[in-house]
């Protein structure tokens, strides 16, 4: 697909982004998050923006390749578990549980559509168009990285599924550590921001306020050297 141009400016002023029809993205507020339990939050946005290779662990447990599925293949198999609820901060009322496949008429193209409005003139659909748009603004949102790992042979890729299993044994026993919090306090003490600002901040703009303030970081320690 053509490239298109990620809305920065309504990520940053907590806007709601009409992704497609029906379909409408939320920037929640880090007081929502930390109502809504900050652990629980990120699992359900990176669900969301999962790929083949982030969940190549749970595929090859289900015995299918990672290499051989697509990121709408991946994700028309995540919806079902995707209840309204869990996804409201991002997704509002739409229930990801309620859309059901279709076969695009003279097409292999397999779409997902929302229950109730198939014989609509303008059906809610997501298709990988409808999905790459809104897990790219999803990623931006939250300063994720789209994670692809290619093999290029078998072995490659059975190494790095041991890997994974690997990295996610050693996950299980670490201790649960804020991923907000270290944040939150550095932009916090470096901007001079109130407690009651700080709750009222999008997540879009915490995560670029970080990014600034590591260039400034960066600029004054390079200065200090010179």
């Amino acid at each position: 697909m053509d490239k298109f141009q990620v809305d920065e400016l309504k990520l940053y002023m907590s806007e709601d982004v009409k992704i497609a029809n029906g379909i409408v993205l939320k920037c929640p507020k880090l007081i929502d998050i930390v109502k809504y339990g900050e652990s629980e939050y990120f699992f359900m946005a990176q669900t969301l923006c999962s790929t083949p290779s982030s969940m190549m662990v749970a595929l090859d447990d289900m015995k299918l390749n990672y290499m051989k599925i697509s990121d709408f293949e991946l994700f028309m198999m995540l919806a079902q578990s995707l209840k309204q609820e869990s996804t409201a901060l991002l997704l509002g009322d739409l229930d990801l549980t309620k859309f059901k496949p279709y076969e695009v008429k003279d097409s292999e193209e397999v779409i997902l559509v929302y229950e109730g409005t198939e014989n609509d003139e303008n059906p809610i659909i997501i298709n990988s168009i409808i999905h790459e748009v809104l897990t790219t603004y999803i990623r931006k949102m939250h300063g994720f990285q789209k994670q692809v790992k290619k093999a290029g042979n078998e072995i490659t890729r059975k190494q790095l599924i041991r890997l994974a299993r690997q990295d996610a044994e050693m996950a299980k026993n670490k201790p649960h550590e804020s991923f907000l919090r270290p944040i939150i306090s550095a932009v916090k003490c470096r901007q001079g921001y109130s407690m009651d600002y700080i709750k009222q901040m999008g997540i879009f703009e915490l995560m670029d306020d970080l990014s600034r303030l590591n260039v400034i970081v960066n600029a004054d320690a390079a200065l200090g050297g010179m």
